[in-house]
């Protein structure tokens, strides 16, 4: 969102970014995370990639403050909560669970993101975000 470390850091402040958005697929799998985002004015596309590493690189290395990891948390769980109001999104929401093998999980997901510690983020990300697992589409408006 705007008020994450990477918006606030490639956008507003350092203006590599016009747009920028990241997220998790919701698939089955493992997920897959996307970064995408819109360079800003005379800023390559080499310039934007390694701008995104080193945020990445800044969460492997340094622990998110209790304040941002309890910001994360809290929209979370204002999204769960929100995403229960209709009977169609609850039925969704098990079917989900049930597809995974653990429809138990329907009603205990806010308290699994509550555990999360800053080691275990810097942990995951150490994990996942290495630059030989990782697919990169540039593309250039034509203008029209």
């Amino acid at each position: 969102g705007e008020s994450s470390r990477l918006y606030n850091e490639l956008v507003r402040k350092r203006g590599f970014f016009s747009e920028l958005n990241a997220y998790i697929t919701g698939d089955r799998d493992r997920g897959l995370f996307v970064v995408e985002g819109r360079l800003g004015e005379h800023i390559t596309f080499e310039q934007g990639e390694e701008a995104v590493w080193q945020q990445i690189h800044r969460l492997q290395t340094e622990p998110l403050s209790d304040y941002e990891l309890a910001k994360v948390v809290n929209k979370y769980e204002s999204t769960f909560a929100f995403s229960q109001y209709k009977a169609s999104d609850k039925a969704a929401a098990l079917c989900y669970y049930e597809w995974l093998g653990r429809t138990d999980w329907v009603n205990h997901e806010p308290e699994e993101y509550a555990k999360a510690r800053p080691a275990d983020l810097q942990r995951v990300a150490r994990e996942c975000f290495r630059k030989e697992r990782a697919n990169i589409l540039q593309y250039k408006s034509t203008g029209r």
